[in-house]
């Protein structure tokens, strides 16, 4: 009897060359689990799943696809989340995961689900690719051909081409904030000493403190009359001096806070199962809630806030999280809340861009900036940024760890990626220094977005102006990356086209050369410029490896032929 022995049925699809649909469906309607194997070889390599931070090739890695607080630093193990997974993450926990991969068989590989997937990457067993989709059904797409041709076919399909931002988000932004007159100061700063920035980012416009962890910002979604009294005004001398003003929202609703009294009045709450609000220790360490996006009235409640900030005169915000939706929530749509959750960080990214569309069209140039993502968030998030890095060199989650992470998100489409210069996080680690600051302008200045942080210990942290020094260095790439705006500008048009990103893993455009699908530490800045930085403490000179063919340095002295050492 076929029927008793059937396991599940396969439904295949092609829309058009070199792409194919697989639609596997268990055949008993209890399943919640799914898993497929596949051969896998030694000289196999797998590229992509998102931003992950630790390598570009996860051969013998375990990745789950589930989006994650990345933690402040990681630990090796993926078995399991620490106790405290706030503080410390797994190997690829992370903001932006994506069930997707880049192959040296010659395709990409994508999970369409928006369940919890796990893949084993030849760890458990060196000769197979496990994928586990928690769900009864899902899609798995085969994209064939080059690097270039499968990613091009790849973002045509679930993962979109990304979004196209305006020239301002190519310019150096800097950070601004402790009030009104420092906003200014650091304007006049900028502009005193003909350093190019084109963006001031303002996150405590909604007002912050010092307290024994750093300058740690009020949980409210509006402007804060005793720092920002005459923000108005700021923002329209801002616009004179050539800024464009940003702010910075969650969708996280904290205990005693009028915008959480604000959001119990109104139902915007997402809701535990039994129906009553849904109380979870946050980042805060405080009861804290989210709103709701599922629900109509809660989604222009939230809008209602970013049209505030835009009246003020912001041209866009840091809009940040995405990732805390609960499990086991109660959401207003009925949705399932394991299946809503890696959608909610694209869900947060398209509220933002349907507000911002909503001006579209008056000449003001307007963008936000997002660290979590899901599959389609290319579409909606004009820029990505890496998250909360540490102030430090560490491997786990310092410096470093933003090139396999521009690396990895590019093959999926993300374009235009940056990170805090400086990085974010001290609680476990030292506050940034001086050399940190110069390694981290520099690598700043050769991504698409160059951006700075004050950090979470914004107090003591090194800035671009903290000593001549540092404001020369700071100047003298900032100018360099000005240089650099009509090929980072084009290169977008170019990705918003093709799905190619501006930073290139070696094998997009070296697929023949066996070293290149494992370089973790170089990337390319699209068909032709490579950057190899220096990211240890101490080191001053580093090995480079140069792909087949003619390479000339920058300066225009010297011509090699690759493949070298160099």
């Amino acid at each position: 009897d076929a029927q008793k022995h059937e396991v599940a049925r396969v439904a295949a699809s092609s829309s058009g060359d070199g792409v194919l649909a697989l639609t596997f469906t268990a055949s008993n309607e209890a399943t919640n689990r799914f898993a497929l194997s596949f051969k896998c070889a030694d000289a196999d390599r797998f590229l992509g799943f998102g931003a992950q931070a630790d390598a570009v090739d996860h051969h013998g890695h375990r990745v789950a696809m589930w989006t994650s607080e990345p933690g402040i630093g990681k630990r090796m193990q993926d078995d399991e989340y620490p106790d405290l997974w706030v503080l410390e993450g797994t190997r690829h926990a992370s903001s932006y995961g994506l069930p997707t991969w880049l192959s040296n068989r010659g395709y990409q590989g994508l999970v369409e689900s928006d369940a919890r997937s796990l893949f084993d990457v030849c760890q458990a067993d060196t000769q197979v690719f496990r994928i586990e989709v928690w769900a009864r059904e899902f899609t798995l797409h085969v994209y064939a051909g080059t690097p270039k041709e499968a990613v091009e076919r790849a973002t045509a399909g679930p993962l979109k081409r990304p979004v196209r931002p305006p020239p301002v988000a190519f310019a150096p932004w800097a950070d601004a904030i402790y009030g009104s007159d420092n906003v200014r100061h650091v304007a006049q700063v900028l502009r005193d000493n003909d350093i190019p920035s084109s963006v001031l980012w303002t996150e405590d416009f909604r007002g912050a403190t010092d307290d024994g962890t750093g300058y740690r910002l009020n949980e409210e979604w509006d402007l804060d009359p005793t720092l920002y009294p005459d923000a108005g005004a700021v923002a329209a001398d801002l616009t004179a001096a050539g800024f464009s003003w940003q702010a910075y929202f969650n969708t996280f609703l904290v205990t005693d806070t009028r915008i959480a009294a604000e959001a119990l009045d109104g139902g915007h709450f997402v809701q535990n199962k039994g129906g009553a609000t849904y109380w979870f220790t946050g980042v805060t360490f405080k009861n804290s809630g989210l709103a709701d996006l599922s629900r109509p009235e809660t989604r222009e409640w939230v809008k209602s806030y970013l049209r505030q900030a835009l009246d003020v005169g912001f041209t866009g915000w840091m809009a940040d999280f995405g990732e805390w939706l609960p499990h086991d929530a109660k959401l207003a749509d009925s949705a399932d809340p394991l299946l809503a959750h890696n959608r909610y960080a694209r869900d947060w990214a398209q509220l933002n861009a349907a507000v911002l569309a909503e001006r579209a069209g008056d000449g003001v140039q307007r963008t936000f900036f997002s660290r979590s993502g899901w599959v389609g968030s290319n579409a909606v998030s004009p820029v990505v940024w890496a998250g909360d890095q540490r102030t430090d060199f560490e491997r786990d989650d310092g410096l470093f760890t933003v090139i396999p992470m521009g690396i990895n998100l590019g093959l999926s489409g993300v374009n235009a990626y940056g990170s805090d210069i400086g990085g974010y996080q001290s609680n476990t680690n030292p506050v940034g220094t001086k050399e940190l600051y110069f390694r981290w302008t520099t690598l700043g200045a050769l991504m698409p977005v160059m951006r700075t942080h004050h950090g979470i210990d914004a107090r003591h942290n090194w800035h671009f102006d903290t000593d001549p020094d540092t404001l020369a260095h700071f100047k003298r790439w900032s100018k360099f990356h000005m240089r650099l705006y009509p090929f980072f500008d084009g290169l977008s048009a170019h990705a918003e086209a093709t799905g190619l990103s501006t930073i290139r893993a070696l094998a997009v455009e070296f697929p023949g050369d066996a070293r290149s699908w494992t370089m973790s530490d170089e990337y390319l800045l699209g068909d032709g410029l490579l950057v190899a930085p220096i990211v240890d403490e101490g080191v001053t000179g580093r090995s480079v490896y140069l792909p087949p063919g003619e390479w000339i340095s920058w300066d225009g002295q010297t011509n090699t032929t690759g493949p070298a050492d160099i």
